[in-house]
Protein backbone atom coordinates (compact mmCIF):
# COMPACT_ATOMS: atom_id res chain seq x y z
CA UNK A 1 0.00 0.00 0.00
CA UNK A 2 1.34 3.59 -1.01
CA UNK A 3 0.67 5.54 2.19
CA UNK A 4 3.17 8.90 3.19
CA UNK A 5 4.40 10.45 6.18
CA UNK A 6 4.07 14.23 6.75
CA UNK A 7 6.55 16.45 8.61
CA UNK A 8 5.39 19.25 10.07
CA UNK A 9 7.58 22.71 9.29
CA UNK A 10 5.22 24.76 10.32
CA UNK A 11 5.68 27.72 13.17
CA UNK A 12 4.25 25.76 15.96
CA UNK A 13 4.62 26.46 19.45
CA UNK A 14 6.94 26.57 22.19
CA UNK A 15 7.61 22.67 22.06
CA UNK A 16 7.78 22.40 18.43
CA UNK A 17 10.69 25.06 18.70
CA UNK A 18 12.15 23.15 21.16
CA UNK A 19 11.62 20.07 19.30
CA UNK A 20 13.66 21.31 16.14
CA UNK A 21 16.84 23.28 18.97
CA UNK A 22 17.10 19.61 20.34
CA UNK A 23 17.14 17.66 17.28
CA UNK A 24 18.46 20.19 14.82
CA UNK A 25 15.48 19.53 12.23
CA UNK A 26 13.08 21.90 11.01
CA UNK A 27 10.59 19.01 11.58
CA UNK A 28 9.23 18.92 15.22
CA UNK A 29 6.38 16.25 14.37
CA UNK A 30 5.85 13.23 11.74
CA UNK A 31 2.30 11.52 11.05
CA UNK A 32 0.90 9.01 8.57
CA UNK A 33 -1.29 9.68 5.84
CA UNK A 34 -3.68 7.49 4.43
CA UNK A 35 -6.02 9.33 1.99
CA UNK A 36 -7.54 12.11 3.81
CA UNK A 37 -6.64 10.18 7.48
CA UNK A 38 -3.70 10.92 9.32
CA UNK A 39 -2.46 8.88 12.24
CA UNK A 40 -0.23 9.63 15.08
CA UNK A 41 0.71 10.35 18.46
CA UNK A 42 1.22 13.67 20.00
CA UNK A 43 1.50 15.73 23.29
CA UNK A 44 -1.58 17.85 22.09
CA UNK A 45 -3.38 14.38 21.58
CA UNK A 46 -2.11 12.69 23.82
CA UNK A 47 -2.57 9.42 22.47
CA UNK A 48 -2.18 7.69 19.32
CA UNK A 49 -5.25 9.00 17.44
CA UNK A 50 -6.44 8.27 13.69
CA UNK A 51 -8.45 11.68 12.33
CA UNK A 52 -8.93 14.03 9.65
CA UNK A 53 -6.68 17.13 10.09
CA UNK A 54 -7.15 20.29 8.34
CA UNK A 55 -4.04 20.71 6.83
CA UNK A 56 -2.31 24.65 6.28
CA UNK A 57 -0.78 24.51 2.71
CA UNK A 58 3.50 24.95 3.17
CA UNK A 59 3.11 23.41 7.32
CA UNK A 60 4.27 19.98 6.04
CA UNK A 61 6.49 18.20 3.60
CA UNK A 62 5.61 14.53 2.55
CA UNK A 63 7.48 11.34 1.76
CA UNK A 64 5.34 8.77 -0.02
CA UNK A 65 6.49 5.47 1.39
CA UNK A 66 5.09 1.87 0.63
CA UNK A 67 3.61 -0.10 3.85
CA UNK A 68 2.10 -3.49 4.76
CA UNK A 69 -1.29 -2.88 5.18
CA UNK A 70 -1.82 -6.54 7.19
CA UNK A 71 1.08 -4.89 9.80
CA UNK A 72 -0.17 -1.25 9.70
CA UNK A 73 -3.69 -2.96 10.41
CA UNK A 74 -2.03 -4.81 13.64
CA UNK A 75 0.03 -1.75 14.68
CA UNK A 76 -3.41 -0.24 14.78
CA UNK A 77 -5.24 -2.68 16.61
CA UNK A 78 -2.74 -2.97 19.29
CA UNK A 79 -1.64 0.70 19.71
CA UNK A 80 -4.42 3.32 18.30
CA UNK A 81 -5.76 4.84 21.82
CA UNK A 82 -2.80 3.70 23.58
CA UNK A 83 -1.15 7.15 25.62
CA UNK A 84 1.90 9.40 24.22
CA UNK A 85 5.26 8.43 25.41
CA UNK A 86 7.11 10.64 27.41
CA UNK A 87 9.34 8.30 29.20
CA UNK A 88 10.43 7.35 25.45
CA UNK A 89 10.76 10.89 24.73
CA UNK A 90 12.66 11.72 27.81
CA UNK A 91 15.07 8.46 28.05
CA UNK A 92 15.60 7.88 24.27
CA UNK A 93 15.65 11.10 22.70
CA UNK A 94 16.94 13.72 25.42
CA UNK A 95 18.77 11.24 27.00
CA UNK A 96 19.81 8.56 24.80
CA UNK A 97 19.32 5.65 26.74
CA UNK A 98 17.11 3.54 24.51
CA UNK A 99 14.85 3.29 27.48
CA UNK A 100 10.77 3.44 26.66
CA UNK A 101 7.57 2.80 27.78
CA UNK A 102 6.46 -0.34 26.71
CA UNK A 103 2.57 -0.21 24.74
CA UNK A 104 2.68 3.71 24.53
CA UNK A 105 4.81 5.73 21.45
CA UNK A 106 5.54 8.97 20.24
CA UNK A 107 4.97 10.81 16.76
CA UNK A 108 8.12 9.10 14.74
CA UNK A 109 8.41 6.32 16.97
CA UNK A 110 4.87 5.09 15.71
CA UNK A 111 5.88 5.89 12.20
CA UNK A 112 9.32 4.15 12.40
CA UNK A 113 7.27 1.28 13.82
CA UNK A 114 4.75 1.18 10.83
CA UNK A 115 8.03 1.46 8.23
CA UNK A 116 9.43 -1.50 10.37
CA UNK A 117 12.44 -0.31 11.13
CA UNK A 118 14.95 -1.51 13.64
CA UNK A 119 14.56 0.51 17.55
CA UNK A 120 11.84 2.51 16.26
CA UNK A 121 11.97 4.71 19.25
CA UNK A 122 15.57 6.31 18.01
CA UNK A 123 14.10 8.42 15.63
CA UNK A 124 13.39 11.69 15.56
CA UNK A 125 10.69 13.44 13.19
CA UNK A 126 14.01 14.50 11.60
CA UNK A 127 16.22 11.60 12.11
CA UNK A 128 13.53 9.91 10.38
CA UNK A 129 13.25 12.09 7.52
CA UNK A 130 17.01 11.73 6.82
CA UNK A 131 16.88 8.19 6.59
CA UNK A 132 13.85 8.44 3.74
CA UNK A 133 15.59 10.83 1.82
CA UNK A 134 18.91 8.36 2.35
CA UNK A 135 17.09 4.92 1.36
CA UNK A 136 13.95 6.47 -1.15
CA UNK A 137 17.48 8.26 -3.39
CA UNK A 138 18.87 4.33 -3.37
Amino acid sequence: MIARIAFYKGDGDVIDKLIRWYTNSKYSHCELVLGDIWISSSQRTGKLVERKLNVVDGHWDYIDINISNHRLDLLKEIYLGRSYDYIGILFSQILPMNIEAPNRLFCSEWCAMVLDLDNPNKYSPGDLYKYLVATNSK
